[in-house]
């Protein structure tokens, strides 16, 4: 006698024959074979739509990390000769660097605000990278104390914000999703004070426009890396004058003109 068992009982088909007349004590009918046939096909097409669903996705994303990779080939070809130089390898090395563990790097430039930029390579060799755009990334959180990120002042998101970051709060953010802020030694403008290295070469790079944003005489500015006689520092740009001014304020101020530009270095 054939039985079909699950965890929970037993059926005996012939049993079942005689209270079910699609099935027959010797097998199932042509019916039901149709039926279960059809089933088990409208089974197969689901999991080949699934199938190809994946693909296409894993596709479009091998695609786009192509098309990025190309794009930080470029902006690496285009650095100063000097600033290449001081890479101990070459664009393949990069390359491998930023697919290695999983495309690791690679995902982390590539989310940055406008897909990220590589503007050039720090006196140790590692690559740099910056957020892209004139508005820095901006901080706050929800009315459940949720963080809140906006890039290029969403709208949208910039109305979920309840209370904007304070400096110690931003440098713990961008911190922790693998990225650092900016820094530089001194206070005052662009040419009558030494710029650091890295923000030297940001200020050089296509993407010159990215410390502050003036827009309905609203400015905006990214805070740095540290803290100077109990103050924190910031970086703004005068778009009228054409240079960086830096200066400081409480590290508790809360406010909508305050954010980050985001710095990820690479090791090669």
């Amino acid at each position: 006698m054939f039985n079909v068992h699950n965890k929970k009982y037993s059926i005996d088909l012939n049993q079942a024959a005689q209270l079910d007349g699609s099935i027959s004590a010797n097998g199932l009918e042509s019916s039901s074979v149709e039926y279960f046939s059809k089933e088990a096909e409208e089974r197969k097409q689901v999991a080949r739509t699934k199938t190809q669903a994946v693909l296409n996705d894993t596709t479009e994303a091998q695609e786009q990390l192509n098309e990025t990779l190309k794009k930080f080939e470029t902006q690496f070809n285009n650095l100063p000769t000097d600033k290449q130089q001081r890479l101990n390898g070459s664009w393949n090395d990069v390359q491998n660097a930023l697919t290695a563990n999983n495309n690791a790097k690679l995902q982390l430039a590539m989310a940055m605000q406008g897909g990220g930029e590589l503007f050039g390579v720090d006196e140790a060799g590692n690559v740099l990278f910056k957020d892209v755009g004139s508005i820095p990334v901006m901080y706050g959180t929800d009315a459940d104390g949720k963080q809140v990120m906006v890039y290029n002042l969403d709208e949208v998101q910039l109305q979920t914000i309840e209370q904007y970051a304070n400096a110690h709060e931003v440098r713990a953010a961008v911190t922790a999703a693998g990225y650092e802020l900016f820094d530089n030694n001194e206070t005052g403008w662009q040419n009558e004070i030494t710029l650091s290295d890295d923000i030297q070469q940001a200020v050089d790079s296509n993407d010159h426009q990215h410390f502050v944003h003036k827009d309905n005489d609203t400015w905006y500015a990214t805070w740095l890396k540290s803290d100077k006689t109990g103050n924190a520092r910031y970086a703004n740009f005068g778009p009228h004058l054409g240079r960086v001014d830096f200066r400081t304020n409480h590290p508790g101020y809360r406010g909508g003109d305050l954010g980050a530009l985001r710095l990820l270095r690479v090791k090669v």
